[in-house]
């Protein structure tokens, strides 16, 4: 599903906030994904994101530290990247 357009599917998944998510899709995706990310991730939970091309992982990290979140770790393998994030305490 796509829970950037399907507002009933997005409430089925927000039921709740969770420890862990980890989405792994191109950067135009998880950008897009960014304002929906506080809404599934616990207060000091950790949100995984990768499928990232190097080039544009920074582009992407900004975009969801605007969100409430802030960088852990960042990992490089080839031209692929993933951010380790946490969701900045209120």
């Amino acid at each position: 599903g796509n829970i950037i357009s399907d507002n009933e599917l997005k409430s089925k998944v927000a039921v709740k906030q969770y420890d862990i998510v980890m989405a792994n899709i191109v950067a135009d995706v998880l950008k897009a994904m960014s304002p929906h990310f506080p809404d599934f991730v616990k207060q000091d939970g950790t949100l995984i994101i990768s499928g990232i091309i190097s080039e544009r992982c920074k582009e992407v990290v900004d975009v969801v530290t605007e969100k409430g979140f802030y960088v852990v770790n960042e990992y490089e393998e080839g031209d692929w990247s993933c951010v380790v994030l946490k969701k900045v305490k209120a």
